[in-house]
């Protein structure tokens, strides 16, 4: 298990957004990522599967086995299918746009309202392995493995947004999401935690739990990050986004640092770093923390 960073983040926001912020920051938000993921990776399956085929020649490098049945007559879903097959080659961001293009060229595929009932024994069979490998990292169920069926029809549900999700903030990549958060899948392809960790600072950039409150013009954020703060340029995209000013106070005892940034518009305009005070030891090894000062009372505890 990590160690815990604590954050305290304020937001100092424009009236006019602040209900979306709060969405965003509450899990209310859409995450049109997900959902362009999961039918990313129905139609993975399906390519594998032999169900799906381009409309043209193609070769996934990465997971040959995704056009291995070769190509068939160019039709809409054919097509859609290239199309797709195209973009996860790219690794393309999943901003709005991508995840617009992933939606219509999956709705194009058929694969809409397909269960895995209606695969053959001989599809079923092909994506056999690849889907008892993967089902913890496109389930998102770390608890409990899934049967190839139950995950086949759940990747189709609507998704559920979560606590600050920093990928609604800077967008994730397809390959690597398709890749896992375990990797080893795709060849030569970032798995979704070293893309989390290079490009977030932390390995799990959204919430399951935080401390919101908020009034006229502002929102505070309490919330715990594994080993780290977000990184910098999270929270520069985060006070662009919605032109505010954020001050984000950080402290990690374990390692023993904490530090105060300010961002006013998408630049860091302010820093501090430095390690935690203690006083003297009490009669069972402990102590409190009495600095820096300007720390003190600006986090919700102290990490560790």
């Amino acid at each position: 298990m990590p160690n815990w960073c604590a954050n305290r983040i304020k937001l100092t926001v424009p009236a006019c957004v602040q209900a979306e912020v709060e969405a965003w920051a509450n899990g209310t938000m859409y995450p049109y990522y997900k959902r362009a993921i999961n039918q990313s990776v129905r139609m993975f399956i399906a390519g594998v599967a032999g169900r799906l085929k381009p409309g043209i020649e193609m070769q996934y490098l990465p997971y040959p086995a995704l056009t291995a049945h070769g190509s068939t007559e160019p039709t809409e879903a054919s097509l859609a299918f290239g199309g797709w097959v195209e973009m996860l080659e790219s690794n393309v961001w999943l901003d709005k746009s991508c995840c617009h293009y992933i939606d219509q060229y999956y709705r194009a595929t058929g694969l809409a309202g397909l269960k895995w009932d209606n695969l053959t024994a001989a599809e079923q069979a092909r994506v056999d392995a690849v889907m008892r490998s993967k089902s913890h990292d496109w389930s998102h169920l770390w608890s409990r493995k899934v049967s190839r069926g139950e995950l086949f029809d759940m990747l189709e549900t609507e998704p559920e947004g979560e606590l600050c999700d920093l990928l609604l903030i800077i967008p994730t990549r397809l390959a690597c999401e398709l890749n896992g958060f375990n990797g080893r899948l795709l060849e030569k392809v970032q798995s979704a935690y070293d893309f989390y960790s290079a490009n977030y600072g932390i390995k799990w950039p959204s919430a399951r739990e935080a401390e919101i409150t908020s009034g006229h013009g502002w929102l505070e954020i309490d919330i715990d990050t594994p080993w780290s703060p977000p990184d910098e340029s999270v929270m520069e995209a985060l006070s662009d986004k919605w032109g505010c000013t954020i001050d984000h106070y950080f402290s990690e005892a374990g390692c023993d640092y904490c530090g105060y940034r300010r961002y006013e518009e998408g630049r860091l305009v302010e820093c501090a770093d430095d390690s935690l005070e203690y006083d003297d030891e009490d009669e069972h090894g402990w102590s409190d923390v009495i600095g820096p000062d300007w720390l003190l009372g600006n986090v919700p505890h102290y990490g560790g």
